[in-house]
């Protein structure tokens, strides 16, 4: 009787047993199921979350085309996802894109992906025009070093300046006028550059321009102002062609060339002080169209169809106009430094690195400007105590050739709204011109040792 109850007993439980592992293989079951389903739907909605982050990065890609400064942070929801799309300015051409779709796995639990992109302003890639393609100012920018200078010999004096490739091109006034007036330097070594050639075009000449194989330059003359030299031989160089500008007897200030235009300004006279010349045929510049604003035409920056002129208008000293058809130019902003700056009363150069922000050298200031909205606004400014000939922004820094006579190259931080002195250099005189490539600058100089090389130094500063 007891066995057979242990029998009874054993079966009861091998029947437990069977049924315990049954319930484990089916919950099992059950699990790797479900789980195989809710992978499935984690990677369909993965997959989902994927497309829509693509499908932002492009929309804003494509709407940067038009509007690259324009384009801005923003978050969206639609169909059970949110993207957030992330826009970090990395420099005045270049933007991050990051775009983040987030989903809800189940209450309480959600998921994400991301995209990165970078995206480059494909309006500021013109062909060269002699400033600063290249890197970003790397290195120790507070302690500046003169790599190497040039003496162009005893009176002459450096006027402005424009690089192609490892040639540097730099203008002057002489004492004669049958002493050189444009010269080229090698700068494959920036620390031991050399002269390479020399070319005498009349009395002298104030400001250069530069696109492929052609120099453009503003003579310091009454007739002859525009002048055009075929520099595809540096050691050769070859004036094509010199033309007078129309009903104007002063002489050329500032030029620019933009997209087969050259637009030339001059001082304050009778005639249009703006004149723009279709240079397709470089050999035959023809007159197209010009503005008259009755004051000096100091300086000269194109971009993205609008050029910015920085003038002696005492109440205009910066203006805006609309050069999309070069035929008939339109001005469409200006701004008053005067009555904004301090002490500033004329515009002595600008660059433009977008169509947001403005860089207004005047004669004592460098101002950042905001043309944003409208009217133009201050942004900052910054005292430089002498007048900025010249001015190059790249990256957080901004390279002003200057008056001042302790610091005629000075370097201002501009990554803030307030622009300060970072840096300087003392020069023999002052500086008149200045250009940027890979981490180094070259200034124009008004004495005879008119050329000189400037990079950053190694941490820690002296």
């Amino acid at each position: 009787m007891i066995k057979h109850q242990s029998r009874i007993g054993q079966s009861t439980l091998e029947v437990m047993v069977a049924l315990s592992i049954l319930v484990v293989c089916s919950v099992a079951l059950i699990t790797v199921v479900f789980g195989n389903q809710f992978m499935a739907q984690y990677a369909g909605q993965q997959h989902d979350a994927l497309r829509v982050s693509q499908e932002y990065i492009e929309q804003a890609k494509a709407f940067a085309q038009n509007n690259f400064d324009a384009l801005g942070s923003s978050t969206t929801s639609n169909s059970g996802y949110t993207n957030e799309l992330m826009v970090e300015q990395i420099d005045f051409l270049t933007k991050k894109l990051t775009s983040r779709t987030t989903w809800y796995v189940s209450p309480g639990r959600t998921s994400n992906v991301e995209l990165v992109s970078i995206i480059t302003n494909w309006r500021s890639l013109l062909p060269d025009d002699g400033t600063g393609p290249g890197e970003d100012p790397t290195g120790e920018w507070q302690c500046p070093i003169t790599a190497g200078t040039v003496d162009l010999g005893p009176g002459n004096q450096g006027t402005d300046i424009v690089i192609k490739d490892t040639t540097v091109f730099i203008s002057g006034v002489a004492s004669a006028s049958a002493k050189p007036d444009i010269y080229t330097i090698d700068v494959s070594d920036i620390y031991s550059p050399s002269e390479i050639s020399n070319i005498n075009t009349g009395k002298g000449i104030n400001s250069l321009a530069i696109n492929g194989n052609y120099l453009y330059a503003a003579q310091n003359d009454t007739a002859n102002q525009l002048q055009i030299i075929d520099v595809s031989n540096p050691g050769a160089m070859l004036l094509v062609s010199s033309t007078t500008l129309v009903s104007s007897n002063k002489p050329g200030l500032s030029i620019f060339e933009y997209k087969h235009y050259v637009y030339i300004g001059t001082e304050f006279g009778t005639g249009n002080e703006l004149q723009i010349f279709d240079v397709s045929n470089p050999q035959t510049p023809v007159p197209i169209a010009g503005l008259n604003l009755n004051m000096n035409i100091n300086d000269i920056y194109i971009f993205d169809d609008r050029a910015y002129l920085a003038t002696s208008g005492f109440n205009q000293e910066l203006a805006v106009v609309d050069v999309s058809n070069p035929n008939a130019p339109t001005q469409i902003d200006s701004f008053d430094c005067a009555s904004q700056c301090s002490g500033s009363t004329q515009g002595m150069s600008v660059f433009a690195p977008n169509t947001n922000d403005i860089f207004l050298g005047t004669n004592s200031q460098l101002v950042k400007l905001s043309a944003s909205t409208t009217p133009i606004q201050v942004q900052g400014q910054y005292n430089a105590n002498g007048a900025v000939y010249d001015t190059y922004a790249r990256g957080y820094l901004s390279f002003l050739a200057n008056s001042n006579s302790n610091k005629e190259l000075q370097i201002a931080h501009i990554a803030t709204t307030s622009p300060y002195l970072y840096s300087s250099l003392n020069f023999p005189q002052m500086a008149t011109g200045v250009t940027y490539r890979d981490n180094v600058v070259y200034t124009s100089v008004r004495s005879n040792d008119a050329l000189r090389i400037i990079t950053s130094g190694a941490p820690p500063c002296p």
